[in-house]
């Protein structure tokens, strides 16, 4: 049942994403040619983020490996591999939690966002927000939220103390945690790669430029003086 679960889950998040790009496509604005960088992420913040996405990947690709391909429980190096990112994973998002949760928490403009959906469902008009907006922040929760699920029950299927109706009950949870884990980061992915450009440049180089930071945060940009050439502190 789990494997049709999530083969229908992955096949209906793909689906989602290439309905959403063919009807809406990118995210309509028009940047003019200014040069002005804008520090948007330190560089421990990017490393801490590049950590825990390298560990989510093996932890996934593992973790779904054996249920849609072998069609087996974890073993063998599989299990070491998925174990092992397991504690980076856990170590990483603590750490991420630490850096962005002041940054996350909700304030009433954020309202705004939400009733215009950021803007993805057409339009071109400037959408309020902070350093991050409102679907950034709730993504940034259900992470956490997830992240803490997984984690736990997987910790609990490593260490069966519980009767064996108990122990299933938590291995249940364990993939369905996971696998609304996955499709949600899948959702992310797209949004912050094909759907918005520019956004991918901020995780790996740092910087945006002032004119998508105007777009995209006016608000932060407005709290940092209108640019900054300045690295952001570590």
């Amino acid at each position: 049942m789990f494997r049709l679960v999530s083969v229908v889950g992955f096949a209906g998040t793909v689906a989602a994403c290439l309905l959403h790009y063919a009807v809406f496509g990118r995210k309509r604005w028009r940047p003019d040619k200014s040069t002005a960088s804008v520090y948007r992420f330190s560089l421990s913040e990017r490393l801490v983020h590049a950590t825990t996405l390298l560990a989510f990947i093996v932890l996934a690709g593992t973790g779904f490996w054996t249920v849609l391909a072998l069609r087996s429980p974890l073993h063998g190096w599989l299990w070491v591999s998925h174990a092992a990112a397991g504690a980076i994973f856990a170590i990483a998002t603590a750490l991420m939690a630490l850096f962005w949760a002041m940054d996350c928490r909700f304030a009433r403009h954020d309202w705004t966002w939400v009733r215009r959906l950021g803007g993805y469902l057409g339009g071109s008009n400037v959408v309020p927000a902070g350093r991050f907006n409102a679907g950034q922040k709730a993504f940034f929760w259900v992470s956490v939220l997830l992240g803490l699920v997984t984690l736990l029950s997987g910790l609990g299927r490593m260490t069966p103390v519980l009767p064996p109706a108990h122990q299933e009950l938590i291995y249940e949870i364990h993939r369905y945690g996971a696998l609304l884990f996955v499709m949600s980061v899948a959702v992310h992915f797209y949004l912050a790669t094909v759907a918005n450009r520019g956004t991918i440049r901020s995780m790996v180089l740092g910087t945006v430029g002032s004119e998508w930071a105007r777009h995209h945060h006016p608000l932060w940009l407005e709290e940092n003086g209108g640019s900054s050439d300045a690295p952001a502190k570590d």
